[in-house]
Protein backbone atom coordinates (compact mmCIF):
# COMPACT_ATOMS: atom_id res chain seq x y z
CA UNK A 1 0.00 0.00 0.00
CA UNK A 2 2.81 2.13 0.90
CA UNK A 3 4.60 1.53 -2.39
CA UNK A 4 1.23 2.79 -4.45
CA UNK A 5 0.86 5.38 -2.46
CA UNK A 6 4.67 6.75 -3.05
CA UNK A 7 3.95 6.28 -6.92
CA UNK A 8 1.13 7.93 -6.95
CA UNK A 9 3.16 10.82 -5.36
CA UNK A 10 5.64 10.99 -7.69
CA UNK A 11 3.48 11.09 -10.59
CA UNK A 12 1.58 13.98 -8.81
CA UNK A 13 5.20 15.73 -8.73
CA UNK A 14 6.00 14.66 -12.25
CA UNK A 15 2.91 16.22 -13.99
CA UNK A 16 3.49 20.12 -13.49
CA UNK A 17 7.29 19.26 -14.79
CA UNK A 18 6.17 18.17 -17.95
CA UNK A 19 3.06 20.67 -18.84
CA UNK A 20 4.58 23.63 -17.63
CA UNK A 21 7.55 23.84 -20.22
CA UNK A 22 4.83 23.08 -22.89
CA UNK A 23 2.63 25.63 -22.02
CA UNK A 24 4.98 28.53 -21.75
CA UNK A 25 6.81 27.35 -25.09
CA UNK A 26 3.19 27.78 -26.71
CA UNK A 27 3.01 31.27 -25.35
CA UNK A 28 6.46 32.02 -26.84
CA UNK A 29 5.83 30.20 -29.72
CA UNK A 30 2.60 32.27 -30.19
CA UNK A 31 4.10 35.35 -29.43
CA UNK A 32 6.67 34.83 -32.60
CA UNK A 33 4.04 34.15 -35.20
CA UNK A 34 2.36 37.40 -33.64
CA UNK A 35 5.54 38.91 -34.55
CA UNK A 36 5.96 37.67 -37.85
CA UNK A 37 2.42 38.79 -38.58
CA UNK A 38 3.17 42.34 -37.10
CA UNK A 39 6.10 42.82 -39.81
CA UNK A 40 4.68 41.49 -42.87
CA UNK A 41 1.45 43.50 -42.52
CA UNK A 42 3.97 46.65 -42.08
CA UNK A 43 6.81 45.31 -44.18
CA UNK A 44 6.47 47.85 -46.74
CA UNK A 45 6.32 50.98 -43.81
CA UNK A 46 9.23 49.34 -41.78
CA UNK A 47 11.14 49.69 -45.27
CA UNK A 48 10.69 52.77 -46.48
CA UNK A 49 10.94 54.04 -43.06
CA UNK A 50 14.63 52.65 -42.89
CA UNK A 51 15.45 53.88 -46.54
CA UNK A 52 14.61 57.27 -45.87
CA UNK A 53 16.68 57.24 -42.69
CA UNK A 54 19.57 55.27 -44.67
CA UNK A 55 19.74 57.73 -47.49
CA UNK A 56 19.67 60.63 -44.65
CA UNK A 57 22.81 59.60 -42.72
CA UNK A 58 24.83 58.65 -46.15
CA UNK A 59 23.45 62.26 -47.04
CA UNK A 60 25.11 63.95 -43.83
CA UNK A 61 28.07 61.85 -43.59
CA UNK A 62 29.31 62.30 -47.18
CA UNK A 63 28.70 65.58 -47.44
CA UNK A 64 32.05 66.34 -49.49
CA UNK A 65 31.02 64.26 -52.13
CA UNK A 66 29.04 65.31 -55.48
CA UNK A 67 25.41 64.51 -55.82
CA UNK A 68 24.79 63.48 -52.22
CA UNK A 69 21.42 64.62 -52.21
CA UNK A 70 18.86 62.19 -50.19
CA UNK A 71 16.70 62.80 -53.81
CA UNK A 72 19.58 61.20 -55.51
CA UNK A 73 20.84 58.67 -53.17
CA UNK A 74 17.13 57.05 -52.82
CA UNK A 75 17.45 56.38 -56.60
CA UNK A 76 21.11 55.00 -56.24
CA UNK A 77 20.71 53.00 -53.36
CA UNK A 78 17.67 50.95 -53.83
CA UNK A 79 19.91 47.58 -53.36
CA UNK A 80 19.89 48.30 -49.58
CA UNK A 81 16.43 48.47 -49.64
CA UNK A 82 16.04 45.23 -51.37
CA UNK A 83 18.36 43.82 -49.48
CA UNK A 84 17.01 44.61 -46.44
CA UNK A 85 13.53 43.25 -47.29
CA UNK A 86 15.41 39.65 -47.65
CA UNK A 87 16.45 40.25 -44.32
CA UNK A 88 13.41 41.08 -42.65
CA UNK A 89 11.88 37.65 -44.75
CA UNK A 90 14.34 35.60 -43.15
CA UNK A 91 13.58 36.57 -40.06
CA UNK A 92 9.83 36.29 -40.30
CA UNK A 93 10.76 32.47 -41.72
CA UNK A 94 12.63 32.20 -38.61
CA UNK A 95 10.24 33.29 -35.94
CA UNK A 96 7.47 30.99 -37.97
CA UNK A 97 9.88 28.19 -37.57
CA UNK A 98 9.89 27.70 -41.28
CA UNK A 99 14.25 26.90 -41.22
CA UNK A 100 13.95 24.95 -44.93
CA UNK A 101 12.61 28.21 -46.50
CA UNK A 102 16.28 30.24 -44.66
CA UNK A 103 18.13 31.02 -48.06
CA UNK A 104 20.59 33.00 -48.58
CA UNK A 105 21.47 31.72 -52.14
CA UNK A 106 20.60 35.58 -53.38
CA UNK A 107 22.81 37.11 -50.99
CA UNK A 108 25.80 34.81 -52.15
CA UNK A 109 25.16 35.58 -55.98
CA UNK A 110 24.85 39.05 -55.63
CA UNK A 111 28.44 40.44 -56.52
CA UNK A 112 27.03 44.02 -57.59
CA UNK A 113 25.57 44.27 -53.97
CA UNK A 114 28.54 43.24 -52.08
CA UNK A 115 31.21 45.22 -54.63
CA UNK A 116 28.96 48.54 -54.11
CA UNK A 117 27.88 48.98 -50.31
CA UNK A 118 29.47 45.95 -48.40
CA UNK A 119 33.28 46.48 -49.46
CA UNK A 120 34.13 49.59 -51.10
CA UNK A 121 37.76 50.78 -51.08
CA UNK A 122 36.76 53.41 -49.14
CA UNK A 123 35.72 51.36 -46.17
CA UNK A 124 38.81 50.65 -44.20
CA UNK A 125 37.33 50.32 -40.40
CA UNK A 126 34.30 47.86 -39.94
CA UNK A 127 33.14 50.93 -37.76
CA UNK A 128 33.06 52.95 -40.66
CA UNK A 129 30.68 51.16 -42.37
CA UNK A 130 27.02 52.26 -43.10
CA UNK A 131 25.43 49.44 -43.17
CA UNK A 132 26.56 48.50 -39.82
CA UNK A 133 26.27 51.95 -38.73
CA UNK A 134 22.67 51.87 -39.57
CA UNK A 135 22.25 48.27 -38.71
CA UNK A 136 20.79 49.35 -35.03
CA UNK A 137 18.84 51.77 -36.66
CA UNK A 138 16.64 48.98 -38.69
CA UNK A 139 16.16 46.90 -35.97
CA UNK A 140 14.80 49.97 -34.04
CA UNK A 141 12.53 50.58 -36.58
CA UNK A 142 11.20 46.98 -36.61
CA UNK A 143 11.03 46.59 -33.07
CA UNK A 144 8.88 49.97 -32.60
CA UNK A 145 6.61 48.92 -35.28
CA UNK A 146 6.13 45.02 -33.28
CA UNK A 147 5.39 47.42 -30.29
CA UNK A 148 3.00 49.69 -31.51
CA UNK A 149 0.88 46.92 -32.50
CA UNK A 150 1.14 44.44 -30.32
CA UNK A 151 -1.08 43.50 -27.36
CA UNK A 152 1.25 42.33 -24.55
CA UNK A 153 -0.97 41.46 -21.87
CA UNK A 154 -2.65 39.15 -24.69
CA UNK A 155 0.63 36.99 -25.11
CA UNK A 156 1.63 37.71 -21.39
CA UNK A 157 4.98 39.30 -22.29
CA UNK A 158 7.09 42.22 -21.40
CA UNK A 159 8.37 44.99 -23.11
CA UNK A 160 11.97 43.62 -22.83
CA UNK A 161 11.12 40.02 -23.90
CA UNK A 162 9.39 41.46 -26.93
CA UNK A 163 12.97 43.71 -27.84
CA UNK A 164 14.83 40.55 -26.90
CA UNK A 165 13.74 38.68 -29.80
CA UNK A 166 13.94 41.20 -32.56
CA UNK A 167 17.24 42.10 -30.96
CA UNK A 168 18.33 38.59 -32.88
CA UNK A 169 17.24 40.54 -36.31
CA UNK A 170 21.08 41.95 -35.79
CA UNK A 171 22.97 38.64 -36.00
CA UNK A 172 21.23 38.17 -39.23
CA UNK A 173 21.84 41.38 -40.51
CA UNK A 174 25.74 40.44 -39.96
CA UNK A 175 25.27 37.14 -41.59
CA UNK A 176 23.87 38.75 -44.46
CA UNK A 177 26.99 40.95 -44.42
CA UNK A 178 29.07 38.42 -43.77
CA UNK A 179 28.01 36.53 -46.84
CA UNK A 180 28.44 39.32 -49.02
CA UNK A 181 31.80 40.45 -47.54
CA UNK A 182 33.33 36.79 -48.79
CA UNK A 183 31.09 37.27 -52.05
CA UNK A 184 32.80 40.75 -53.02
CA UNK A 185 36.30 39.86 -51.36
CA UNK A 186 36.49 36.16 -54.09
CA UNK A 187 35.37 38.70 -56.82
CA UNK A 188 38.56 41.05 -56.46
CA UNK A 189 40.83 38.11 -55.55
CA UNK A 190 39.73 36.78 -59.16
CA UNK A 191 39.88 40.01 -59.86
CA UNK A 192 43.60 40.68 -58.85
CA UNK A 193 44.69 37.15 -60.29
CA UNK A 194 43.26 37.84 -63.53
CA UNK A 195 44.71 41.43 -63.61
CA UNK A 196 48.00 40.10 -62.90
CA UNK A 197 47.58 37.29 -65.55
CA UNK A 198 46.96 39.55 -68.04
CA UNK A 199 50.06 42.00 -67.13
CA UNK A 200 52.62 38.76 -67.66
CA UNK A 201 50.65 38.01 -70.72
CA UNK A 202 50.67 41.79 -71.58
CA UNK A 203 54.74 42.25 -71.05
CA UNK A 204 55.25 38.59 -72.77
CA UNK A 205 53.44 40.37 -75.67
CA UNK A 206 55.18 43.32 -75.58
CA UNK A 207 58.34 41.62 -75.68
CA UNK A 208 57.73 39.52 -78.36
CA UNK A 209 56.64 42.71 -80.37
CA UNK A 210 59.50 43.90 -80.18
CA UNK A 211 61.48 41.61 -80.74
CA UNK A 212 59.75 41.00 -84.18
CA UNK A 213 59.89 44.78 -84.88
CA UNK A 214 63.86 45.11 -84.14
CA UNK A 215 64.65 42.00 -86.53
CA UNK A 216 61.89 42.64 -89.20
CA UNK A 217 62.37 46.27 -89.62
CA UNK A 218 65.63 47.66 -87.50
CA UNK A 219 68.13 44.77 -87.75
CA UNK A 220 67.31 44.50 -92.07
CA UNK A 221 67.71 47.88 -92.81
CA UNK A 222 71.22 48.23 -90.40
CA UNK A 223 72.18 44.91 -92.57
CA UNK A 224 71.60 46.70 -95.88
CA UNK A 225 73.47 49.82 -94.90
CA UNK A 226 76.99 48.11 -95.44
CA UNK A 227 76.30 47.43 -98.46
CA UNK A 228 75.01 50.51 -99.95
CA UNK A 229 78.64 51.63 -97.87
CA UNK A 230 80.44 49.30 -100.21
CA UNK A 231 78.18 50.53 -103.32
CA UNK A 232 79.15 54.19 -102.33
CA UNK A 233 83.12 53.33 -102.59
CA UNK A 234 82.66 51.74 -105.57
CA UNK A 235 81.30 54.82 -107.38
CA UNK A 236 83.41 57.08 -105.76
CA UNK A 237 86.04 55.65 -107.67
CA UNK A 238 84.06 55.95 -111.11
CA UNK A 239 81.04 58.23 -111.13
CA UNK A 240 81.08 61.20 -108.79
CA UNK A 241 77.07 61.66 -109.70
CA UNK A 242 76.06 58.09 -109.24
CA UNK A 243 78.13 58.04 -105.66
CA UNK A 244 76.53 61.51 -104.34
CA UNK A 245 72.81 60.07 -105.84
CA UNK A 246 73.88 56.44 -103.76
CA UNK A 247 75.04 58.55 -100.50
CA UNK A 248 71.52 60.52 -100.48
CA UNK A 249 69.68 57.18 -100.41
CA UNK A 250 71.83 55.94 -97.53
CA UNK A 251 70.81 59.02 -95.64
CA UNK A 252 67.16 58.55 -96.61
CA UNK A 253 67.79 54.69 -95.20
CA UNK A 254 69.58 56.00 -91.74
CA UNK A 255 66.78 58.75 -91.26
CA UNK A 256 64.50 55.75 -91.70
CA UNK A 257 66.25 53.66 -89.33
CA UNK A 258 65.78 56.35 -86.68
CA UNK A 259 62.06 56.95 -87.55
CA UNK A 260 61.37 52.83 -86.80
CA UNK A 261 63.67 53.44 -83.85
CA UNK A 262 61.70 56.48 -82.60
CA UNK A 263 58.11 54.63 -82.98
CA UNK A 264 59.51 51.93 -80.77
CA UNK A 265 60.38 53.63 -78.30
CA UNK A 266 57.16 55.97 -78.53
CA UNK A 267 55.41 52.25 -77.73
CA UNK A 268 57.13 52.17 -74.49
CA UNK A 269 55.32 55.24 -73.56
CA UNK A 270 56.20 55.98 -70.44
CA UNK A 271 59.62 56.86 -71.43
CA UNK A 272 58.11 59.48 -73.84
CA UNK A 273 55.90 61.16 -70.76
CA UNK A 274 58.43 61.69 -68.04
CA UNK A 275 60.63 63.19 -70.61
CA UNK A 276 58.21 65.37 -72.42
CA UNK A 277 55.26 65.53 -70.12
CA UNK A 278 51.75 64.31 -70.54
CA UNK A 279 50.74 67.33 -72.38
CA UNK A 280 53.19 66.23 -75.51
CA UNK A 281 52.71 62.71 -75.28
CA UNK A 282 48.83 62.68 -75.73
CA UNK A 283 49.20 64.90 -78.79
CA UNK A 284 51.07 62.47 -80.68
CA UNK A 285 49.33 59.85 -78.95
CA UNK A 286 45.87 61.38 -80.54
CA UNK A 287 47.30 61.69 -84.19
CA UNK A 288 48.12 57.71 -83.50
CA UNK A 289 44.44 56.77 -82.48
CA UNK A 290 42.92 58.46 -85.43
CA UNK A 291 45.26 57.35 -87.86
CA UNK A 292 44.59 53.37 -86.57
CA UNK A 293 40.86 53.99 -86.09
CA UNK A 294 39.75 57.11 -88.08
CA UNK A 295 38.12 58.48 -84.60
CA UNK A 296 38.94 62.14 -84.43
CA UNK A 297 40.08 63.18 -81.20
CA UNK A 298 39.58 67.00 -79.82
CA UNK A 299 42.27 67.89 -77.08
CA UNK A 300 41.37 70.66 -74.28
CA UNK A 301 43.78 71.97 -72.06
CA UNK A 302 43.81 73.94 -69.31
CA UNK A 303 46.61 76.79 -70.10
CA UNK A 304 47.46 76.87 -66.03
CA UNK A 305 48.50 73.21 -66.24
CA UNK A 306 51.34 73.62 -68.99
CA UNK A 307 53.60 70.85 -69.63
CA UNK A 308 54.32 70.29 -66.01
CA UNK A 309 52.49 66.60 -65.42
CA UNK A 310 55.29 63.92 -65.88
CA UNK A 311 56.76 61.39 -64.26
CA UNK A 312 54.40 58.77 -61.96
CA UNK A 313 51.78 61.07 -62.34
CA UNK A 314 51.68 61.84 -65.63
CA UNK A 315 52.80 58.40 -66.81
CA UNK A 316 49.68 56.71 -64.79
CA UNK A 317 47.07 59.85 -66.20
CA UNK A 318 48.45 59.19 -69.82
CA UNK A 319 47.71 55.12 -69.16
CA UNK A 320 44.03 56.04 -68.11
CA UNK A 321 43.47 58.42 -70.95
CA UNK A 322 44.95 55.51 -73.58
CA UNK A 323 42.93 52.41 -72.44
CA UNK A 324 39.92 54.99 -72.59
CA UNK A 325 40.89 56.49 -75.97
CA UNK A 326 41.79 52.85 -76.94
CA UNK A 327 38.34 51.54 -76.01
CA UNK A 328 36.67 54.21 -77.43
CA UNK A 329 38.55 53.36 -81.01
CA UNK A 330 38.14 49.54 -80.65
CA UNK A 331 34.67 49.03 -79.60
CA UNK A 332 32.60 51.78 -79.01
CA UNK A 333 31.76 52.36 -82.52
CA UNK A 334 32.34 56.03 -82.00
CA UNK A 335 32.30 58.89 -84.68
CA UNK A 336 34.32 61.23 -82.38
CA UNK A 337 35.89 61.99 -78.86
CA UNK A 338 36.75 64.17 -76.55
CA UNK A 339 39.28 64.75 -74.37
CA UNK A 340 39.44 67.63 -71.93
CA UNK A 341 42.26 68.42 -68.93
CA UNK A 342 40.79 71.43 -66.33
CA UNK A 343 41.42 72.01 -62.92
CA UNK A 344 38.40 72.33 -60.54
CA UNK A 345 39.47 73.66 -57.19
CA UNK A 346 42.26 71.33 -55.52
CA UNK A 347 42.00 68.51 -58.37
CA UNK A 348 42.91 67.96 -61.54
CA UNK A 349 39.69 66.97 -63.69
CA UNK A 350 40.02 64.80 -66.94
CA UNK A 351 37.25 63.83 -68.86
CA UNK A 352 36.87 61.75 -71.91
CA UNK A 353 33.78 60.99 -73.91
CA UNK A 354 32.74 59.52 -76.79
CA UNK A 355 29.65 59.37 -79.29
CA UNK A 356 29.53 55.45 -79.51
CA UNK A 357 27.18 52.45 -78.79
CA UNK A 358 27.90 52.96 -75.06
CA UNK A 359 27.43 50.05 -72.55
CA UNK A 360 26.38 48.90 -68.58
CA UNK A 361 29.80 49.57 -66.21
CA UNK A 362 28.19 47.97 -63.33
CA UNK A 363 28.05 44.53 -65.81
CA UNK A 364 31.24 45.33 -67.74
CA UNK A 365 32.95 45.06 -63.96
CA UNK A 366 31.37 42.34 -62.60
CA UNK A 367 32.15 40.31 -66.01
CA UNK A 368 35.48 40.83 -66.11
CA UNK A 369 37.10 38.74 -64.40
CA UNK A 370 35.05 35.87 -65.97
CA UNK A 371 35.85 37.71 -69.93
CA UNK A 372 39.05 38.56 -68.72
CA UNK A 373 39.12 42.23 -69.62
CA UNK A 374 40.44 44.28 -67.25
CA UNK A 375 40.72 47.48 -68.77
CA UNK A 376 38.03 49.40 -66.63
CA UNK A 377 39.39 47.96 -63.55
CA UNK A 378 43.15 48.86 -64.65
CA UNK A 379 42.23 52.42 -64.94
CA UNK A 380 39.78 52.43 -61.65
CA UNK A 381 42.81 50.76 -60.29
CA UNK A 382 45.59 53.24 -61.35
CA UNK A 383 43.49 56.16 -60.16
CA UNK A 384 43.06 55.24 -56.61
CA UNK A 385 46.98 55.19 -56.36
CA UNK A 386 46.82 58.94 -57.07
CA UNK A 387 44.23 59.21 -54.45
CA UNK A 388 41.50 60.04 -56.84
CA UNK A 389 38.24 59.09 -57.68
CA UNK A 390 36.89 57.39 -60.74
CA UNK A 391 33.38 57.87 -62.64
CA UNK A 392 32.08 56.05 -65.90
CA UNK A 393 28.78 57.03 -66.76
CA UNK A 394 27.40 55.49 -70.00
CA UNK A 395 23.88 54.06 -71.13
CA UNK A 396 23.51 51.93 -74.55
CA UNK A 397 23.27 54.17 -77.53
CA UNK A 398 24.39 57.57 -75.72
CA UNK A 399 28.06 57.30 -75.50
CA UNK A 400 29.91 57.08 -72.52
CA UNK A 401 31.76 59.91 -70.15
CA UNK A 402 34.67 59.16 -67.86
CA UNK A 403 35.50 61.39 -65.44
CA UNK A 404 38.97 61.02 -63.44
CA UNK A 405 39.87 63.56 -60.34
CA UNK A 406 42.83 63.42 -58.40
CA UNK A 407 44.40 65.70 -56.12
CA UNK A 408 46.30 68.71 -57.89
CA UNK A 409 49.01 70.80 -56.61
Amino acid sequence: MKNQEKMKLQQSQSKPSSTVPQKTGDKANKLKVRIADILVKNKKQILDQYYDAYCYYISERHRDERKRNVEYLKQVCMPVKSRFSIILDRFVRLLTAEPDDYDLRESEQDVSYALRFVVPGRHREWNSHDIIKMTASFVEIATSKVLDNIDQREYASSRDGIINIMDELIYLVFEDLWVSSVVGFRHQHRTIRGLLSKIMKTQEDERQRLAKELHDECLQILAVIPLRVQIVEEFSKKDIRLMRRELQGLTDLVNETIQEVRNLCFSLHSFWVEKKGLVFSLKTFIKRIERDFGTPVSLEINKEIGEELDGYTGVTLFRIIQEALYNAGKHSKARSAKVKIDIGGKDLLIVIEDDGVGFDPQQAFQDAPVLGHFGMISMQERTKLLGGRLKIDSRQSRGTQITISVPFN
